[in-house]
């Protein structure tokens, strides 16, 4: 059997980008200069199959039947004095061989010092690294603004992406309120709908329409669909609220424009009087497309009797 797959090594106590290892559950394990065990944890236990009595002062590397190769390479990597961190092959009692991932480091300075091995299956390590890897990608690299507030509703984690969206930059909204992020008029409302979730623990989804970064009144608002949903450790203690905020304006504006044609079709030309004709065909545009609308013919008609204008007195949408 080949070497054991190493990691880049780190300084005592350190740990590679990836390497995830939960220890509570993880096999905690400390053997003197020589190799001999010390101490041996719950977790080491469960993890090869041999009781605290039956492990203590014996060589760890012939109660896990650690490959001769890979035991070269172990050695070689403690002789150095540095913490490492790597995928080694192991055996159960019942004999059965184990793929574990493991970081040890010294416990002191000198060659005689303990050290410090921390291992778990090599599946469940991966799959936590999978997780981990997913919820940096997702804070670093989605499309999806991201936030994070703490159970007194106070900013702690923006994402990128959330950042450009809104033009305001992380460091500007971290440390402060939720309510002090939004209009004074909707800091009740917003700071009401934040505790609800985290008291009951059902996600909301709020659709709210916002000026982007940098543009004048006159341009049209975009539109964001935003989600709350209430964040707990695996105790089940509140550790705050997530929000995730995704700009839906261009799906927004399809929907409109589709609702638009669809009442078109339906409304105009349901006479063949063109002074009717007319006549829908203004009322379809306003207020959707216009707040003002003349229909000017270019050849007189004796069907049409007047100028046929539609207005809305509101805003331009």
């Amino acid at each position: 059997m080949g070497s054991p797959k190493t990691d880049k090594p780190q300084a005592p106590g350190g740990e590679t980008e990836g390497s995830r290892f939960d220890i509570t559950d993880a096999a905690v394990v400390v053997v003197d200069s020589y190799g001999l065990v010390q101490h041996w944890s719950g977790g080491a236990e469960a993890l090869f199959g041999y009781a605290m009595t039956d492990a203590v002062a014996h060589p760890v590397t012939e109660i896990l039947a650690i490959p001769w190769d890979e035991r070269w390479e172990m050695a070689e990597r403690s002789l150095a004095g540095r913490g490492w961190t790597g995928t080694l092959t192991a055996h159960h009692r019942d004999g059965r061989p184990l793929q574990i991932r493991a970081q040890a480091c010294p416990l002191g300075p000198d060659r005689q010092a303990s050290w410090l091995i921390v291992a778990a299956d090599l599946a469940t390590t991966q799959a936590r690294e999978r997780e981990h890897a997913i919820l940096r990608g997702l804070f670093t690299q989605s499309p999806f603004g991201l936030a994070v507030v703490d159970p007194q509703l106070r900013f702690v984690m923006i994402n990128p992406a959330l950042e450009r969206m809104e033009g305001v930059p992380a460091r500007l909204r971290l440390g402060r309120a939720l309510s002090d992020t939004v209009p004074e008029e909707a800091g009740p409302m917003t700071e009401a709908r934040a505790r609800e979730v985290m008291e009951t623990g059902e996600p909301q989804v709020v659709v709210s329409h916002a000026d982007p970064p940098g543009a004048s009144s006159s341009y049209p608002p975009h539109v964001r669909s935003r989600s709350s949903f209430r964040l707990q450790d695996p105790a089940g203690h509140t550790l705050g609220m997530g929000q995730a905020v995704l700009d839906v304006t261009g799906y927004y504006r399809a929907r409109r424009h589709l609702a638009l044609i669809n009442e078109a079709g339906v409304r105009i030309g349901s006479t063949l009087d063109l002074d009717r004709t007319v006549q829908e065909l203004a009322e379809v545009l306003v207020p959707q497309v216009a707040d003002f609308v003349a229909v000017d013919l270019s050849a007189p008609s004796s069907t049409v009797t007047s100028p046929i204008r539609s207005s809305s007195p509101g805003p331009p949408n």
